[in-house]
């Protein structure tokens, strides 16, 4: 496949959190596919995630602690909840091949509707592997996929993840300061008629005008734990969410850049839905995956629950079936005035088809390199697409 496992999200999530799996195992039992989760499966969330910061934290002098964990520990329950949501629905986790990201990521969604698309499940991950180049700011990164949630009939979550550039992949130690940085949308679809561009703009919109709704802190408090000792509350949610205004500005260039690639990852699956190929992580255990793929009944049951238990799962990779060849051919006109190389942009085609012209088939007019022959084309890669 060419892909590692620490390239997933999913996956490099239960190598780098030691609450992982007792987190999912508490989300899968008490929330199951609950599509919103209450105040009590948070709850639960936090009674293992808190824990485990404080023995990650309790080998460390007090002055190399971080000073202000709040922020970092709710974002963090935040984010379990959506693997375990990923989870609870089956780990169905999605892989565009390197050649669609780059042509997807050139494609505009136009007018396409939320009507227009069909979701393969009703919670999923969607990897870029290691080929989108966007980045949120922070320590360094990558954006490496989403979260994608169906939430009730009229909301889409996604959380937007990265991979850290700067801290291991493959370990738990130290994870309080190797956190993953994400951004999280809840695209309102209520309406079926609207198109995502529209949507995507109010998302942004929002996340624009919460910089503004930053309120004044509450009061410290004194709060007595359950052992009877009392413990000084701060408020930091002021300097959290000023941060987090900060951040958000700073980020949402990509952030939009990855919603919109998110989503045309959905019109291409809908529009492609037999571009599917089940594949398993390049360092998955071999003798496992070949008892998964030739193995007896029992014998593939048995190499799956293994192979879960070392922290890999099956990936479905879209995007195998384009054709490519090394060069497009294209022409900008004759003689003089002829253009330097550039891509003209994809699109969405909406069109009409079955009984009575009431439904609508989505058609990819794909990224064009026009001009190739005339010399060096824009930053990015060359493609024939057939």
């Amino acid at each position: 496949m060419g892909v590692a496992s620490s390239l997933i999200h999913p996956m490099r999530y239960m190598r780098t959190r030691p609450f992982a799996k007792p987190v999912i195992q508490t989300y899968v039992r008490k929330a199951g596919r609950t599509l919103l989760p209450t105040m009590a499966d948070v709850e639960r969330i936090q009674n293992v995630v808190f824990p485990a910061y404080n023995d990650a934290i309790s080998v460390l002098p007090f002055e190399k602690r971080p000073e202000r964990p709040t922020a970092m520990l709710v974002q963090e329950c935040s984010l379990a909840l959506h693997v375990g949501m990923y989870t609870a629905f089956g780990r169905n986790a999605y892989l565009l091949s390197p050649r669609l990201v780059d042509l997807l990521d050139r494609t505009d969604l136009g007018a396409v509707r939320v009507r227009d698309i069909k979701l393969p499940f009703r919670a999923f991950y969607l990897s870029f592997g290691d080929a989108f180049d966007a980045r949120l700011p922070g320590p360094p990164n990558r954006i490496d996929g989403a979260y994608v949630s169906l939430s009730g009939t009229d909301s889409l979550q996604i959380v937007v993840t990265t991979c850290r550039l700067d801290a291991g992949t493959s370990s738990a130690a130290y994870w309080p300061f190797s956190r993953d940085l994400y951004y999280y949308a809840p695209l309102d679809i209520a309406d079926i008629n609207r198109s995502f561009e529209q949507i995507l703009d109010d998302a942004i919109g929002t996340e624009i005008k919460l910089e503004a709704d930053i309120t004044e802190p509450d009061p410290d408090l004194v709060a007595e734990r359950p052992d009877g000792h009392e413990v000084l509350i701060q408020d930091v949610r002021y300097l959290s969410q000023a941060e987090w205004a900060e951040y958000a500005r700073d980020g949402l260039p990509a952030f939009r850049r990855a919603l919109a690639l998110i989503v045309n990852a959905m019109c291409y699956m809908t529009a492609e839905p037999q571009d599917t190929a089940l594949d398993y992580p390049d360092d998955a255990p071999s003798e496992l995956v070949k008892a998964v793929r030739t193995g007896k009944p029992s014998q593939r049951n048995r190499a799956k629950i293994q192979m879960l238990d070392r922290g890999f799962s099956f990936i479905r990779v879209i995007g195998s079936a384009l054709s490519v060849r090394d060069l497009q051919t294209g022409t900008t006109g004759d003689g003089v005035g002829t253009l330097r190389p550039h891509w003209r942009r994809g699109h969405w085609r909406r069109q009409p088809h079955g009984l009575g012209r009431s439904e609508i088939r989505l058609v990819w007019i794909r990224p064009t390199l026009v001009g190739a022959s005339a010399g060096e084309s824009e930053a990015g890669h060359i493609y024939l697409i057939e």
